[in-house]
């Protein structure tokens, strides 16, 4: 897994993601969204991250359109579609928030100049008038009579509104400095566009043909800030400026987690299930009923602000007391977002490959019986007696299966492309095996104890490939059994699970170890697998097409002494690097998808382990990424 971060010229939550990647060892790299190359720039991410801003011409012009695009190609995005269409769009968020029935203030949408003056005639004041984009309370003002109201409707049907308002940018820069949250250059700034506009004003056309109104809410002193990160929230109460009704860019904020309204947390969390959004910033006020009604919301906002927070609530809303970390907790949100989509994605995968396989087995179930007389046995030794023979000699291991008896014969398949290099290893492993090496194939000739499926399967690969590797190897040695790691999944008869789970975890037990993964394996992840090591150190590889990477890999396991275990989870790759690096003095052990295994073993039968590998851990180990 890697995450691709867009990196901003402003302080947005991009420096706060590449901190907290770096401090936690999560891959990830900058990217420039903007490039025209940047679809093929992410090709090798599973996450892309990308704080856009209302207020820059480029981010408004495109970002959203590269982020969806790259969402409807299957990546996992921040903001996603769901989290951003409505960004900066407050006549979005209108129907958006009643068609999921938050409680909202009344507001009033026209789109036709006759109604809203029509309207405007029988309106009871004030009311609140908001364009559509805006933050910090731009773009916002009270209409207090009908005057008002039809010089604002003449102006929505008539020249428009700027996107700019040069007054009141000024007057919100020299509030801001009188305040000392402010510069005197943003001022002079503020001074100098009354002559020469912004970027944003020259690109975007004037706001025109609508106009969007919302009921007033009198009584307010404050409103209430609510952000949900998942299932964490935390809250602000932000107190209104000086003579005005406007909460927002005030910068006279309270953290006190008494003085939030719990009403307004639980509010937030029933409507950000309801939007299935990942972040949501919501701006409560109360009606005459003192009930809590949302009036805006937001994915983006000033982070900074944050920092004070004492703590969060989680979903039951119970305050957490503690240090926040919003960007943080976006990163942990989206990774699993990222596992969950992946999981599902292997689930429908898995069974359309089981039908393809069952059809293409067919035909080999025909000819099975035939090609089962001509073909002599192999010697091959039970998975304890397997076990027992690496433990007791020290030896490495080299698995053959389904995949490596399918690439010996020039055949590829979807996690490994096979060329003539990868061929001949492959074939110099069965035919020149180092002498501290055990070979290990599959028993295709016994297999009353698996599953009806993998029989069919073993079937199927047995009489499609196996009579090439007959040709190649010596029949009259004695070979290990390729089923030494698989002793859980697809067996009909689990007795000896237990057993065996304990006997194989011997052969790492108090040795210092270095793992080789493919970056989506999480080998020994959430279990106590391996934790009976003295030390873990781990490689993370690409989870697919290893192989190409083969040199790389290669001078990277170099590095390490030769007293430490290579544990090996890396496919095909895997098989050949166990002979070559044995050839070196290592011991390796190409261990396949044990961790799987294991991790259904224990999850089936409920047993308790009074010590895991926590995530914490798991990339804390990681001291190699090879892409």
């Amino acid at each position: 897994m890697k995450i691709a971060i867009h990196k901003t010229f402003w302080s947005s939550f991009a420096e706060d993601w590449i901190l907290y990647c770096t401090k936690n060892k999560i891959p990830y790299k900058i990217i420039d969204g903007f490039s025209n190359s940047v679809i093929n720039d992410v090709e090798d991410c599973d996450i892309i991250l990308w704080h856009h801003h209302h207020t820059i011409v480029k981010d408004k012009l495109i970002a959203q359109k590269i982020l969806y695009s790259l969402e409807q190609e299957g990546k996992i995005v921040f903001p996603d579609w769901k989290t951003g269409w409505h960004f900066d769009d407050k006549l979005g968020q209108k129907y958006l928030l009643e068609a999921v029935g938050a409680p909202v203030p009344e507001s009033y949408a026209f789109y036709h100049k006759k109604d809203a003056m029509e309207w405007a005639e029988t309106a009871e004041y004030p009311k609140v008038f908001k364009l559509r984009g805006g933050a910090g309370s731009l773009n916002v003002k009270l209409v207090k009579n009908k005057m008002d109201a039809d010089a604002l409707i003449h102006q929505a049907f008539g020249r428009g509104f700027p996107q700019y308002n040069k007054i009141e940018d000024i007057k919100e820069n020299l509030r801001r400095w009188r305040m000392s949250k402010g510069s005197l250059k943003d001022v002079l700034k503020s001074l100098r566009r009354i002559f020469v506009g912004t970027e944003f004003s020259s690109v975007f056309p004037v706001e025109k043909g609508y106009i969007y109104f919302q009921e007033f809410m009198p009584g307010n002193e404050f409103d209430i800030r609510i952000i949900t990160v998942g299932n964490k929230a935390i809250g602000i109460k932000r107190m209104v400026r000086k003579n005005d009704f406007r909460a927002s860019g005030s910068g006279n904020i309270l953290y006190d987690s008494k003085e939030i309204d719990t009403d307004c947390i639980r509010i937030a969390f029933e409507v950000s299930k309801k939007l299935g959004a990942m972040v949501v910033a919501y701006d409560f006020v109360y009606n005459k009923e003192h009930r809590p009604v949302i009036v805006e919301i937001n994915y983006g906002f000033a982070q900074r602000a944050y920092d004070a927070c004492p703590g969060y609530w989680d979903e039951n809303l119970v305050f957490q007391r503690g240090k926040t970390d919003i960007c943080g907790w976006m990163v942990e949100e989206l990774i699993n977002t990222y596992l969950k989509y992946k999981n599902k994605i292997q689930f429908v995968d898995k069974y359309i490959k089981k039908i393809r396989t069952s059809i293409k087995i067919f035909s080999s179930l025909l000819y099975y019986p035939f090609f089962k007389l001509n073909i002599k046995p192999l010697k091959i030794l039970s998975r304890k007696e397997t076990i027992d023979k690496i433990i007791n000699e020290q030896l490495s291991v080299a698995r053959f299966g389904d995949s490596e008896y399918l690439y010996v014969t020039g055949l590829s398949d979807n996690l490994q492309t096979t060329d003539k290099g990868l061929q001949d290893k492959l074939i110099n492993v069965l035919i020149n095996p180092s002498n501290k090496l055990i070979v290990c194939h599959v028993d295709y000739l016994n297999l009353k104890e698996s599953s009806l499926s993998a029989r069919l399967s073993a079937i199927y690969f047995y009489t499609k490939t196996f009579k090439r590797v007959l040709e190649i190897i010596d029949i009259n040695k004695a070979f290990g059994n390729s089923n030494m790691t698989r002793f859980y999944l697809g067996l009909k008869d689990r007795s000896q699970s237990p057993e065996l789970f304990s006997l194989i975890r011997k052969i790492w037990e108090s040795r210092e170890i270095v793992i080789l993964e493919g970056e989506s394996t999480f080998f020994g992840l959430y279990s106590d697998l391996i934790i009976n090591t003295k030390k873990i150190e781990r490689i993370i590889c690409p989870g697919k097409q290893a192989y190409n990477f083969y040199d790389k890999i290669f001078k990277t396991v170099s590095i390490y002494p030769n007293d430490k275990l290579i544990i090996c989870s890396l496919g095909v790759t895997a098989t050949i690097l166990a002979n070559e690096l044995t050839k070196l003095n290592y011991q390796v052990i190409d261990i396949g998808n044990i961790s799987k295994e294991y991790f259904a073993y224990i999850s089936d039968n409920s047993i308790n382990m009074q010590k895991v590998t926590s995530k914490e851990e798991y990339f804390a180990q990681i001291t190699y990424q090879i892409n």
